[in-house]
């Protein structure tokens, strides 16, 4: 098991404000900190807040120190019960059970036993079901409305309580997982199909602005490949979902690929028809 580095309570007063501090102490002295374990370099735990499901909270270290928190709290990180988190590990780290981390479980577990799992987990969380058919993701992408119902299913589950925010933005996060391993793989095709499930997501700007860049550069790799096909789809998708300002943003995108020289080696001439008749419709 690795070893994590001396913390001190000074060090989470460095990454949580005075306020969340001390609220963070209540917690802890109330043993609001449960089903806490070590994977790794990590410390994971559940926190009873003021909701009444319990929020995750996880602590990730390097030789260091600390390098990252994340809550299901409405702050998402940064809060009083990643405070609560710390200080128990500092006062009590007896209670943190030590156990391997997730992917070194997984492969050490047989197809059996995994399929056993699965089972258990989908009968604690029977919405989970809508990711087995994502699992073969090359014939999932043949069929987008599996990631549409994902997405709408990710908003009509969502409830108004403090923290569901994040479990919507979980489920979407999962989508967009999928459609991310499209591109490092090179199948934009694929890609694009998945992506324009989330184009219709308004919230979440930094999720359009990635979908929007990702969609764009599946053109660019298009065009550059001299029109094969790859991502035909992906300028209408654009023009059908971008808002006003993301259309300018795509616009000072196209612009910069036209100033820079050609290397593609199907001409000049070819790549500014395509760029300029994107340019005109946006």
């Amino acid at each position: 098991m690795n070893t994590i580095p001396t913390i001190t309570e000074q060090d989470i007063r460095n990454i949580i404000d005075p306020a969340s501090f001390q609220r963070g102490q209540t917690y802890y002295n109330s043993d609001a900190i449960f089903n806490t374990r070590q994977q790794g370099m990590a410390l994971k735990a559940r926190c009873q807040g003021s909701r009444s499901q319990a929020y995750r909270v996880e602590v990730a270290f390097n030789n260091a120190g600390i390098v990252s928190n994340q809550c299901s709290c409405p702050l998402g990180g940064h809060c009083k019960h990643v405070a609560a988190l710390l200080l128990t590990w500092i006062h009590d780290p007896e209670k943190f059970l030590e156990q391997p981390e997730v992917d070194q479980l997984l492969e050490q577990s047989t197809k059996a036993e995994l399929i056993s799992l699965i089972k258990k987990m989908l009968r604690r969380e029977p919405e989970l079901e809508s990711l087995l058919q994502t699992v073969n993701k090359q014939q999932a992408a043949a069929n987008p409305e599996i990631y549409r119902r994902q997405v709408n299913n990710a908003f009509q589950h969502g409830g108004y309580e403090w923290g569901d925010t994040y479990e919507v933005g979980d489920e979407l996060s999962s989508v967009k997982e999928t459609a991310d391993e499209f591109v490092q793989e090179g199948d934009y095709a694929s890609a694009v199909t998945v992506y324009e499930c989330l184009a219709n997501v308004q919230d979440d700007k930094a999720l359009r602005e990635h979908i929007m860049q990702v969609l764009f550069t599946a053109f660019n790799f298009d065009v550059k490949a001299g029109g094969i096909g790859v991502a035909e789809e992906a300028p209408d998708i654009l023009l059908k979902h971008a808002s006003p300002d993301e259309r300018r943003m795509i616009a000072g995108w196209v612009r910069e690929e036209l100033a820079r020289p050609d290397n593609s080696g199907w001409g000049t001439r070819f790549r500014d028809q395509w760029y300029g008749g994107f340019l005109l419709d946006l």
